[in-house]
């Protein structure tokens, strides 16, 4: 089976329980060329990959290691290209906004300088300052619908941007927890491997006191009797030895597997953070080589790329380290044979049994696992998926409130905005009686009002279209 991205079309070889398809017609049957559409949309919803395609969804559940790297990388720079997400750090300048408010604000008590003015002057005068002030009131309306727009547009796209970084930390914790609950698995098995082990030797060594005479047989069986029993018994622990040996290979390969894509994450990780370190850095040169300072933005964003760098590396450090380990406890444990299990190694059998529980962990009377314990790490596994869970809910409420905000902000602009405008109307209208000499003027200013009315509607209309489509967004990542 595999799972590539061909031009932005989806192909999946073969379906299975954890790809599954359904068609825009309800249909769940593979489609025989393998091609299931361009794909449209990708989310994450309860733990699971859904991605929407022309033709219908496909849904991938359960582990996400079941995702090759490569395809991984694809659908990610393929969502972020779609959905035309912003760099947080390239946000709207809200200093720059404040200046545009301050500015428009001044043209206000300029244009309403401009009217008292006006009262003093001819009716001739009046009507050329009538039509200036419809202009002015028009612009001004225009301008502040503008920068409300930006207001919003910021706000919702610092939404998105915020809220996917988030979840993102939430994907991360939750392999943490995948590969958590693999190391419990060995874990256990490797303590019912050591106890039916345990079980076995201590059957020997009752077989060999009875033997030997050292041990009685029981009341009511001769000591034949008590051999052939005890041999039986014997039989049946080799049975389940070798069951319990097999279960542990089964899980230490499953482990294995889990690591193997882990560590070829990581490297991937590194790799892409290496080239972005260096582009940054070529950029970083491009100043130097020129004389000139460095801008603060470049730096910040090379302090931050060489952090995400130095954690890549020590996260495929530590999986590799892991990797090998599982590799060395597989390897002991390949060759065993029951016959090695013998009376006279019943304690060393019995300290392995110790140490395998000690490995797994058992929780003391203080609530807590031993440190280090398999069913420890497991716990603060979870603990990090449950803070990232915690982190991208705060977020999401945060961010939505900001957008409430700007939504606030743009609702009293826009009143500032259309206030101007009346207030120029309305002084036209009283100097029309007086200066019929210039009506032809303020004719010919009307109807540049008119034209930037409609193109200040244009815009509002676009910036609603854009709310909409924020607001469709944050359902988007509220629900999954």
């Amino acid at each position: 089976m595999s799972i590539t991205i061909d031009n932005k079309n989806l192909n999946i070889t073969q379906l299975s329980d954890e790809i599954q398809w359904q068609g825009n017609d309800g249909s769940t049957q593979a489609i025989a060329n393998g091609c299931y559409g361009e794909i449209k949309d990708v989310t994450v919803i309860d733990g699971n990959l859904k991605v929407q395609t022309s033709l219908g969804t496909m849904t991938i559940s359960g582990d996400v290691d079941l995702l090759p790297p490569s395809f991984e990388a694809k659908l990610e720079d393929y969502a972020a290209t779609s959905n035309r997400l912003p760099d947080v750090s390239q946000g709207i300048d809200l200093i720059d906004c404040l200046k545009l408010l301050h500015e428009t604000n001044k043209q206000r008590r300029e244009v309403s300088r401009e009217v008292r003015h006006a009262d003093r002057e001819a009716a001739a005068s009046e009507a050329r300052a009538a039509a200036h002030e419809i202009m002015s009131g028009a612009l001004t309306n225009m301008i502040f619908g503008i920068v409300s727009g930006a207001v919003n547009i910021g706000m919702g796209c610092l939404s998105v941007a915020g809220s996917l970084k988030a979840m993102s930390t939430m994907k991360s914790s939750c392999q943490q927890v995948s590969l958590a609950k693999s190391e419990v698995s060995v874990a256990k098995a490797n303590v019912n491997f050591q106890q039916s082990k345990a079980n076995l030797a201590e059957a020997r060594v009752q077989l060999k006191g009875l033997q030997d005479g050292s041990i009685a047989p029981p009341k009511g069986m001769t000591k034949q009797e008590a051999i052939n029993a005890q041999m039986t018994k014997i039989d049946s622990l080799k049975a389940e030895c070798t069951q319990a040996h097999a279960d542990l290979k089964t899980q230490q390969q499953a482990l294995e597997t889990k690591l193997t894509k882990a560590e070829t994450r990581a490297k991937a990780q590194v790799e892409s953070s290496t080239q972005k370190l260096d582009k940054l850095n070529a950029e970083a040169k491009q100043y130097t080589d020129a004389g000139k300072p460095i801008p603060d933005k470049l730096q910040a964003k090379i302090d931050t790329q060489q952090a995400k760098m130095a954690d890549a590396k020590a996260e495929l450090q530590t999986y590799q380290e892991s990797l090998q380990n599982a590799k060395l406890e597989h390897a002991k444990s390949a060759n065993f044979k029951t016959s090695d299990v013998t009376a006279d190694k019943a304690d060393a059998i019995k300290s392995d049994l110790a140490a395998a529980q000690k490995q797994l962990g058992v929780r003391g009377d203080n609530g807590l696992y031993p440190e280090g314990s398999a069913n420890q790490k497991l716990s603060a596994a979870e603990k990090a998926r449950a803070d990232a869970m915690t982190e991208v809910q705060t977020k999401v409420n945060l961010y939505h409130s900001i957008g409430q905000v700007g939504q606030g902000v743009a609702g009293i602009l826009t009143s500032i905005g259309g206030y101007a405008e009346s207030l120029g109307q309305a002084r036209a209208k009283e100097r029309d009686a007086a200066a019929e000499i210039y009506r032809a003027g303020a004719d010919d200013a009307k109807d540049d009002m008119q034209n930037a009315s409609d193109i200040l509607r244009e815009v509002r209309e676009t910036f609603n279209s854009i709310r909409q489509s924020n607001a469709q967004v944050w359902q988007h990542i509220t629900s999954a």
